[in-house]
């Protein structure tokens, strides 16, 4: 815990403003302001009379440390929040999995529909059309059984939402620490993840200059396995951000901001399966529709800059 989370803690337990605690110290009150936003560092003499005025040993204060839960509501507290970011974490693997299960699902209809184009009788259309269709089906069924079996785990953790469920200054930090240390990995991710989406074109391209089928056929498998990856790692990582900022701002802006920043991506993620399956099965443009999956994880992609930086 930093000091300045310290500060705001032992200032809150004792009862004072912000102007009473500069009154103590004999300092202005946007000199306790800046400790606390920590954008000034109190020298030792304040270190002092703030140990005096809080009964805490100066190391307390001044050591960056994550405070021992000693309170029993604070450690069922602390129980409740782990819980609910490990129901969290499975709740952006499986919904990641299903998304990317959806993105993949017509891999194998397109690459047998090719293969059965050519001379070489590797596999007949009727076959090819009844065994890609077979296998897009069941991937779209395991992606409807993770969506469904998620929400339904949903309900056990409704009193986040409620008013009564409150995180006090401690286990908010525990939080804050954590989702920093997370902010890391997201970043790295999002990266990663627009990087695979802008390279997932340039083995097709390339191997349209080569004229092989069967090069051809490899680079668009290649390219729904890039993109595929790429919205899981979105997919995943935003739905782990949003469970911290949920927690630690369960009011204000920034709770509207992730409620719209998801339900833009729902819509996002709905308007391309409906565009994608009406198409592809009324118009056969099974070759062609794969580039709406392209259009809805760069549109994500951008979502997620977007809010993020807000």
């Amino acid at each position: 815990m930093i000091f300045a989370d310290k500060l705001i803690r032992l200032r809150k337990k004792i009862g004072l403003t912000q102007e009473e605690l500069a009154k103590k110290v004999n300092v202005g009150k946007e000199v306790i302001c800046g400790w606390e936003n920590s954008q000034l560092v109190p020298d030792l003499d304040n270190i002092l009379q703030l140990s005096t005025i809080f009964n805490v040993s100066t190391d307390y204060l001044i050591k960056d440390e994550v405070e021992v839960l000693d309170n029993k509501d604070e450690k069922k507290l602390l129980e409740k929040v782990n819980e609910f970011l490990m129901h969290t974490k499975k709740v952006a693997i499986n919904t990641s999995l299903g998304i990317l299960l959806c993105i993949l699902s017509p891999v194998l209809l397109i690459v047998l529909s090719i293969l059965s184009d050519t001379t070489l009788n590797i596999i007949s259309t009727p076959l090819a059309v009844i065994l890609g269709i077979l296998m897009l089906f069941i991937l779209v069924l395991i992606a409807v059984i993770l969506f469904v079996t998620t929400s339904f785990k949903e309900e056990k953790y409704k009193y986040i939402n409620q008013e009564e469920f409150v995180v006090d200054e401690v286990v908010k930090t525990i939080i804050k620490e954590r989702r920093n240390e997370f902010k890391n990995t997201y970043n790295g991710c999002i990266l990663f993840g627009v990087i695979l989406c802008v390279l997932s074109p340039l083995s097709l391209i390339i191997s349209a200059f080569f004229n092989n089928l069967y090069l051809i056929t490899f680079s668009l498998a290649l390219l729904f396995l890039m993109v595929s990856i790429a919205v899981f790692m979105f997919a995943f990582v935003g739905i782990r951000l949003n469970s911290f900022e949920k927690l630690l701002y369960k009011e204000g802006y920034k709770m509207e901001k992730n409620k719209r920043e998801n339900m833009i991506s729902r819509i996002i993620w709905l308007v391309a399966t409906i565009i994608y399956l009406s198409v592809s099965l009324i118009f056969g443009y099974w070759h062609l529709t794969w580039i709406i999956w392209i259009i809805a994880a760069l549109t994500q992609t951008i979502v997620f800059i977007l809010y993020q930086n807000d």
